[in-house]
């Protein structure tokens, strides 16, 4: 008795629908998670700026001389 060839061609056709959705799938996850990406790094290289304007403005009080502490300066109006 011979095998039947359509049902094996019937088999293999469905395995190839099934791999050829699985990889439309992956295809998706990896463009979604490209973009993920792509945000994160906008986000960091923003954080980077800030932390780089902040270093300055500290490093620039770090570098005022200190000015000595005078109560009179510091005292409320009303006394």
């Amino acid at each position: 008795m011979k095998p039947n060839n359509g049902a094996a061609a019937d088999s293999v056709a469905e395995r190839v629908t099934k791999l050829e959705e699985l990889f439309t799938y992956l295809q998706r996850t990896v463009l979604d998670l490209n973009q993920v990406l792509i945000e994160h790094g906008q986000r960091v290289d923003a954080m980077q700026a800030k932390l780089a304007q902040i270093a300055s403005a500290v490093e620039e009080r770090i570098a005022e001389p200190a000015r000595p502490f005078d109560p009179e300066a510091e005292r409320p109006p009303h006394y």
